[in-house]
């Protein structure tokens, strides 16, 4: 019967303006789309750390990698709440989903801007394993560009023990 109606409408709002809506979010935005993985660690070949890297590294690379797939999915939802909250009343709602498009496109791009910044990271550590106040450094400045006080009380539970983790293993290595 949907392919009848056909997957949008029209509604003529009130200040004349038309609103194309979809009848079916799944049509505007589909949770899954072949070919394509939000799991942006499942890009990253981690098969050059095969014992340069201290293993400590490894983890705290990965657990970055785990919180920026956090921020990365919750984009997925937070546009698809955005677009049911438009569906509901699209008159009414239209510039409330242009600005939520607009904030979500920020943090798209500041996702974009971590995962460089993370291949970065990665880059340091295969070509300079023992450097780890470097690491630190660019590891810190990091997890301080995340916007820490949006996610999971988990993450931010995993992030502080990676990074003290890699404190006490600087200081090991400041003993030697």
């Amino acid at each position: 019967m949907k392919w009848l109606l056909g997957k949008t409408y029209k509604i003529k709002c009130p200040d004349g303006s038309i609103r194309i809506v979809y009848r079916d979010i799944n049509d505007a935005l589909p949770l899954f789309v072949p070919g394509y993985s939000t799991d942006i660690g499942a890009s990253i070949d981690f098969s050059d750390f095969n014992g340069k890297v201290d293993a400590k590294i490894e983890k705290a690379i990965k657990s970055l990698l785990i919180n920026l797939d956090d921020l990365n999915n919750d984009l997925a939802l937070r546009f698809r709440m955005c677009y049911i909250i438009f569906q509901k009343e699209p008159c009414k709602k239209g510039a409330f989903f242009e600005r939520s498009v607009s904030k979500i496109f920020d943090r798209q791009d500041m996702v974009r801007t971590l995962k460089l910044k993370i291949s970065g990271l990665i880059e340091l550590a295969k070509t300079n394993p023992q450097d780890l106040v470097s690491f630190m450094i660019e590891y810190s400045t990091i997890v301080n560009s995340m916007n820490l006080k949006e996610l999971p009380e988990a993450t931010m539970a995993r992030i502080s023990q990676t990074i003290e983790e890699i404190k006490k293993l600087r200081g090991n290595n400041n003993e030697e």
